[in-house]
């Protein structure tokens, strides 16, 4: 008995060190690689477009303390108040800024903060999928996440995904736990994560009522008390309310043109109806495209219109383009502006300078669309098996989380304008659920197949 204590006990150890090991791993590899690429990597204008107005804010917000999007017209005078982006993500800059003397001094500590940031968020996707599978398969996800090209390359610039993926992944590795231990004041804080993630990108506001469903599945599945229940979810609102509330009550205050990252939602379903976004870059070159789409912007009657008249004599590609034509576009390869997984004009690209990050770029180019296969063929799996209650006794209905995330935004882009960009915090995720694929559907297989072998 004492000899089986002690065996247990050094496994028990063992499993600890094998998953502090992994971690460290994980984060090296992570870390390392964004910092290969960033020092490899010049790009022309790191402070422009979108960077721009996020810049912006943090430093109206601490030279003037002005909520503004616009440069000031004069060093004396505060600009307008505007709400063209949300908070979220100059919040994070502000204290960057705040601590760096010269702007070059406060890109390279965004991109080095960007780059923590990432290869944090690899460590918390390896702990979530801890809590449901063996060290083996949770690290799978996480190392293809350290790896990602679109990951490691989006730390290079002023934009918002590489802070939304992290929060979208601390979310739900908060909600799953929460559940697991059966903990309210996790529910509160995947809560507040969440209305955070919501100021960081608006495109996240009704992912807190559409994961409801989810968490009644969960409740069923992990057979929580009713009273924990309703305590942990009532405490996850509160915390996405106090959060999320302020900012809409102080935006109502200035501004009513339902404006979301610097374009209303009607604008975003008028780009999203062209197919292939042909005419996307166009807007900025033609003038008759242009007074067409600013047209649609502003007449709903006239854009719905316009939408049925194409619809009508295009049936079939406007049909194809809404079916799956928009999952494929959100899931290229190549940006739609610069090309590769760049997001702004280079002079050097890391990918070209290092072969490290060469052969780490050919890799996953390579298994960049069989990975997306296999992501489909998990939902689909997970979707059966929510449908029929059959998890065949394990905890992969705590993967639920993660399926309706993703099915959220699947949705989401189906209306909206599906730029490959947006589909970049998404990536883990991917990840994770082909993984669960592989897992559940190849692996059984191939050992059967062995097994037949020996057998013969």
């Amino acid at each position: 008995m004492k000899n089986i204590y002690q065996q247990n006990k050094q496994n028990i150890n063992f499993g600890k060190y094998t998953d502090l090991s992994a971690l460290l791993c994980l984060f090296i590899l992570a870390f390392s690689l964004r910092l290969g690429f960033q020092a490899n990597s010049e790009t022309y204008n790191h402070i422009s477009h979108d960077a721009a107005q996020y810049f912006s804010v943090a430093s109206n917000l601490y030279n003037y303390g002005a909520y503004s999007s616009k440069f000031p017209q004069s060093s004396n005078v505060a600009p307008e108040t505007d709400f063209q982006r949300p908070p979220g993500y100059p919040f994070f800059l502000y204290p960057i800024l705040a601590s760096a003397n010269t702007v070059w001094k406060f890109v390279q500590r965004v991109t080095l903060a960007q780059s923590l940031v990432s290869s944090l968020m690899v460590l918390l996707l390896f702990a979530t999928c801890r809590l449901f599978w063996p060290t083996r398969y949770a690290f799978v996800p996480a190392l293809l996440s350290a790896i990602s090209p679109h990951l490691i390359a989006i730390d290079q610039y002023l934009l918002t995904e590489t802070l939304f993926t992290f929060a979208m992944v601390l979310a739900m590795y908060l909600t799953i736990l929460a559940f697991k231990k059966e903990n309210i004041f996790l529910f509160f804080l995947a809560g507040l994560v969440l209305g955070y993630m919501v100021l960081i990108k608006p495109v996240a506001m009704i992912l807190g009522p559409f994961l409801i469903p989810a968490f009644v599945l969960l409740k069923r599945r992990k057979k929580i008390a009713k009273s924990i229940f309703i305590k942990g979810a009532t405490l996850f609102v509160i915390g996405y309310l106090l959060v999320y509330s302020p900012y809409v009550l102080i935006r109502s205050q200035h501004s009513n043109d339902g404006s979301i990252s610097g374009q209303t939602v009607w604008d975003k379903v008028v780009i999203g109806f062209d197919i292939g976004l042909k005419n996307f870059l166009a807007n900025k070159a033609d003038p008759d495209r242009i007074a067409e789409s600013q047209k649609m912007y502003n007449d709903k009657k006239y854009a719905v219109n316009k939408m049925v008249e194409r619809f009508k004599e295009s049936p079939l590609k406007y049909l194809s383009w809404y079916l799956y034509g928009k999952q494929l576009f959100l899931w290229k390869w190549d940006n739609i502006y610069i090309g590769d997984v760049y997001q702004y004009p280079m002079i050097k690209k890391g990918f070209d300078q290092s072969l490290t990050l060469a052969v780490v770029h050919r890799i996953m180019y390579i298994f960049h669309w069989p990975l997306y296969c296999l992501f489909l063929f998990g939902i689909l799996i997970l979707c059966r098996r929510n449908l029929c209650g059959n998890f065949k006794g394990t905890d992969h209905y705590f993967l639920t989380i993660p399926l309706f995330i993703m099915v959220y935004y699947m949705g989401i882009f189906t209306i909206l304008v599906p730029l490959p960009r947006y589909g970049i915090p998404l990536r883990p995720f991917s990840y994770l659920i082909a993984v669960y694929a592989l897992k559940e559907f190849l692996v059984p297989r191939i050992k059967l197949l062995k097994i037949r072998q020996i057998l013969k």
